[in-house]
């Protein structure tokens, strides 16, 4: 929580300029316009220290909003992570996180003139989440608590590209720096995601 604070000082700092006229500060980044975004979330999740399990990728999906602030991308999304994990040939269970999550990107490098890379972090709230076991008998679904489980902040990796003139697809990748819940420690564990999102202008 800290670094993102730190990177929102920093980039509201970097967008003040300040006018010897007035004597004022100019605010730079001033949204403009809104933007849909959606779309889908291949999740799946790492062991800080792995034994003997399996993760593989669990499919989510996104929808949020996001605006321009100058050269900067904010938005704000609802999102589906997670994974599947298995200890064994009859332990298998499947993981489903939601979180409200805030993100600002800043492209850093023009590929072409429609491409460009992204470069930025990302801050979940979680929200609420289950755990279901393959197997079909009572007990096998489980509601997570949410006082359990700590924000989802990590470094977001992206690469948008203009498909048409009000439309941009963009591919992300969401590398979590916080062990996912409070409680756990030797086998705590952070979010993974490959997102793939379409966004109208």
């Amino acid at each position: 929580m800290k670094y993102l604070s730190l990177l929102l000082f920093i980039s509201f700092a970097w967008g003040q300029k300040y006018d010897p006229k007035t004597g004022k500060l100019l605010n730079l980044y001033k949204p403009r316009g809104l933007k849909v975004i959606g779309g889908i979330n291949f999740s799946s999740i790492k062991y800080i220290n792995p034994k003997d399990s399996i993760t593989s990728y669990k499919r989510g999906y996104k929808i949020g909003l996001e605006s321009n602030f100058n050269n900067l991308y904010g938005g704000l999304i609802f999102q589906q992570r997670g994974g599947k994990v298995k200890f064994g040939e009859n332990n298998k269970f499947e993981i489903e996180y939601n979180y409200l999550s805030f993100h600002l990107l800043l492209p850093t490098i023009r590929i072409t003139s429609k491409t460009e890379f992204l470069l930025g972090l990302q801050n979940g709230f979680f929200i609420s989440g289950k755990r279901s076991s393959e197997k079909n008998d009572e007990g096998s679904l489980y509601i997570l608590d949410a006082n359990t489980y700590n924000n989802d902040l990590g470094i977001l990796l992206g690469i948008n590209y203009k498909f048409k003139k009000r439309i941009r697809l963009r591919t992300s990748y969401f590398l979590g720096f916080e062990e996912v819940k409070k409680t756990e420690h030797e086998n705590n564990w952070r979010n993974n995601t490959l997102s793939f999102s379409v966004i109208y202008i």
